[in-house]
């Protein structure tokens, strides 16, 4: 099947769904680690159900709406997301070290000591990290 078709399915397949409620929230996760040469394509579709009962929260790090995708987008598109509603979220050095000491617990071949390293060298750095979302709708 061609890549076009699957866009096509795809893209109908959401319209669809779209049409069967009264409103439908759609969530895109990460969108700044999609492949670049993807982005457009996303941005294309989100384009064409603009103006559809479609909500739509997306992720990503900021420097994304400084992008050509974003920057080269048309007008109606651009005042959406000038008007959505950016919104900061920063990383809690807490929930950081949770999260790595969980996942450092079926590691076997590191110490503690090495363990408790890796741990405070990670969440002390990510100090400061934060990903931002547009959310909107229209």
């Amino acid at each position: 099947m061609s890549t076009q078709l699957t866009e096509t399915i795809f893209l109908s397949l959401l319209i669809e769904c779209v049409e069967q409620f009264a409103v439908v929230f759609l969530a895109i996760d990460a969108f700044d680690e999609c492949a670049e040469d993807q982005r457009p394509i996303i941005l294309k579709w989100l384009q064409s159900l603009f103006d559809t009962r479609l909500r739509i929260f997306l992720t990503s790090r900021p420097h994304i709406r400084d992008t050509p995708e974003f920057c080269e987008s048309d007008d109606e598109f651009q005042r959406w997301l000038r008007e959505s509603k950016p919104l900061e979220i920063i990383a809690s050095q807490g929930d950081i070290r949770s999260y790595l000491q969980d996942k450092l617990k079926t590691v076997k071949r590191c110490n503690e000591q090495l363990k408790n390293k890796i741990v405070t060298s990670i969440s002390s750095k990510a100090l400061g990290q934060y990903i931002s979302h547009f959310s909107a709708s229209n």
